[in-house]
């Protein structure tokens, strides 16, 4: 089945493709150690296009984040997160393949509680924020098999050059989780590791920074029992405030009564008499 653009035959590819119903999980064993170059020591990192150094030396950084957060990372003795690696993705050229019963696409239709509406469908095909976001969460549903029991494992897609059939090269992470709480400890990682590999940072650090973020999001949703922090003024700060505030009130009414007073004085002065002002005067000395 045809699903890249006529527009590919200008531009550099960097095959393999896969679409998110056909990319090879870990449960794929064999196939998936095949395509996803698996560094021993970060099982859960695929680097599908082969854009990492490698060896130990090459990912010492992001090997000494995944130890300094595995407790957290890790639940039961099982990755509780993934990385793809991409230097290109390719989307369907069509809203025609677009079907429940695709084997390239058709598990899009089967997450739970999203509903593939005619416009998301619409933008599938032709919006590559949306593309990337769907791609991840189809992927996550198949990378992570379902269980009753809710589990807060987050899948990061980093995708250097965009689309094959997008001359624009488009950068970008997302980071997707199936526990809607833990979206929001995550949210921010993805801007900063995209400006990272935007900025020329080596994707060797982008993936260390990334795994370490996304260790510290895993305490930060563990400590506040999935919580997202909110940032409010103590209320100390607002009862200095209010001190602050009330004494600058007390100044401008005591300037204001000296002041008016000072004007009374003057008047009352103006309107008496030289003869009176003068005699006033002698008594005083």
């Amino acid at each position: 089945m045809q699903i890249l653009s006529s527009h590919t035959e200008a531009n550099l590819i960097y095959p393999p493709f896969y679409s998110p119903c056909k990319f090879p999980v870990p449960s794929m064993e064999v196939e998936h150690r095949q395509v996803c170059n698996i560094n021993r020591h970060l099982p859960f990192l695929c680097d599908l296009h082969g854009q990492l150094g490698r060896g130990h030396n090459g990912l010492y950084n992001a090997i000494q984040s995944y130890a300094k957060h595995k407790p957290v990372l890790q639940e039961n003795g099982t990755n509780q997160i993934g990385i793809l690696l991409v230097r290109q993705l390719a989307s369907p050229i069509t809203t025609s393949v677009l079907t429940p019963d695709n084997e390239e696409f058709g598990c899009i239709f089967q997450q739970p509680c999203a509903i593939m509406s005619p416009e998301k469908i619409d933008k599938f095909v032709n919006n590559f924020r949306t593309f990337t976001k769907i791609y991840t969460s189809a992927l996550h549903m198949r990378w992570f098999p379902h269980e009753k029991c809710l589990r807060s494992r987050v899948l990061a897609l980093v995708v250097v050059d965009g689309l094959i059939s997008d001359p624009r090269k488009l950068t970008t992470v997302v980071l997707y989780s199936d526990d809607a709480r833990m979206n929001p400890f995550v949210s921010n990682i993805q801007l900063e590791s995209t400006n990272a590999i935007l900025q020329g940072v080596p994707l060797e650090e982008v993936i260390a920074d990334l795994i370490d973020q996304i260790g510290y999001a895993y305490r930060d949703f563990y400590s506040n029992k999935g919580v997202p922090r909110t940032y409010s003024i103590p209320l100390w700060a607002w009862e200095i405030a209010g001190f602050s505030v009330s004494m600058v009130l007390l100044a401008l009414l005591v300037e204001w009564v000296i002041v008016r007073r000072k004007i009374n004085v003057r008047r009352s002065i103006a309107g008496l008499p030289i003869s009176t002002i003068k005699s006033k005067t002698h008594m005083m000395f």
